[in-house]
């Protein structure tokens, strides 16, 4: 999609460029937790450890607490929706570790 340089001058001057980086490395940083999503769902997600997605839940809360101490949008938005995944992602774990544990 090809915005034309007036709306994207508008964006940048709206949002501000910083907080556009910010918005752009929070995109990029969240939405590469999918095809994790993607890889449990199909592969059960038995190579993650319930460790590893335990303290990496703890991160992005302490991420979301500093990013509502500075009014940080991006961070805030970002983590949110980060913790949103990683939860789903230890939900379909416990429930291939259940099947599993089944069979």
């Amino acid at each position: 999609m090809n915005l034309p340089v007036h709306s994207l001058n508008s964006v940048l001057h709206g949002v501000g460029q910083v907080e556009l980086i910010g918005y752009i490395a929070a995109s990029c940083t969240t939405l590469s937790f999918i095809p994790q999503i993607s890889k449990i769902k199909k592969q059960g997600g038995k190579d993650l450890s319930y460790g590893m997605l335990g303290i990496y839940l703890i991160g992005l809360n302490l991420w979301l607490l500093y990013g509502v101490i500075l009014h940080a949008a991006p961070v805030i938005i970002a983590n949110v929706a980060s913790i949103m995944l990683v939860a789903f992602a230890i939900v379909l774990k416990v429930l291939a570790d259940k099947d599993r544990t089944i069979d």
